[in-house]
């Protein structure tokens, strides 16, 4: 951006307020979507949000690693849907909103 004396402005080098919000709003969206994830995706998600490996999980939960490997994989695959799905309704809303409707 060109500043008043014709020189570049420096770049605010504070957090983006916008990019804040949409992180922040998005961090709300996973959170209200998670519920809706079967148990044992709930549960190996929880735990390694907590720092523990799929083999500490495995001993906790008594199953096998590969298991935890299945589980965590899925359920991040399933939170993403259910995410874009709330996403996709927000924003179809809010353009609809913008378009009069």
């Amino acid at each position: 951006m060109v500043g008043e004396e014709g020189g570049l402005d420096p770049a605010d080098p504070g957090p983006d307020a916008l990019h804040t919000l949409i992180k922040k709003e998005l961090q709300e969206i996973v959170v209200d979507c998670f519920p809706m994830l079967d148990r044992e995706y709930q549960t190996v998600l929880r735990m390694r949000v907590e720092g523990l490996t799929y083999g500490q999980i495995a001993l906790r939960l008594g199953v096998n690693e590969n298991t935890v490997a299945t589980w965590v994989s899925r359920g991040i695959r399933e939170l993403a849907q259910y995410v874009r799905k709330r996403t996709v309704r927000l924003t179809s809303r809010s353009a609809g909103r913008r378009n009069g409707a």
